[in-house]
């Protein structure tokens, strides 16, 4: 009886977790300290091709370093030439 009311007592790893860290496991080390450091763009996006990204994430404890390949959509033609008339009415 007092076995499970002292381990009920204590407290869980994951209670002590901040929802809003931005901290991860480190996949080397597993410690909570492996970050997004940046995320780079290798290409850039064209209207016809694609562009390439990495996101580059880092473990203070450890220094272990990894690079994330991602992939940029292609520019929509709408967003190039993008031009709106205004009228303006005069007072007369």
């Amino acid at each position: 009886m007092y076995g499970n009311a002292k381990s009920a007592m204590q407290p869980k790893p994951w209670h002590y977790l901040n929802r809003l860290t931005h901290y991860e496991e480190c996949p080397a080390c597993k410690a909570r300290a492996y970050y997004l450091e940046r995320n780079k763009t290798v290409k850039l996006p064209t209207r016809y091709n694609s562009g390439t990204g990495e996101s580059i994430y880092m473990c203070k404890s450890c220094n272990n370093k990894t690079r994330k390949p991602y992939t940029i959509a292609s520019l929509s033609s709408s967003s190039s030439s993008s031009s709106s008339s205004s009228s303006s009415s005069s007072g007369q």
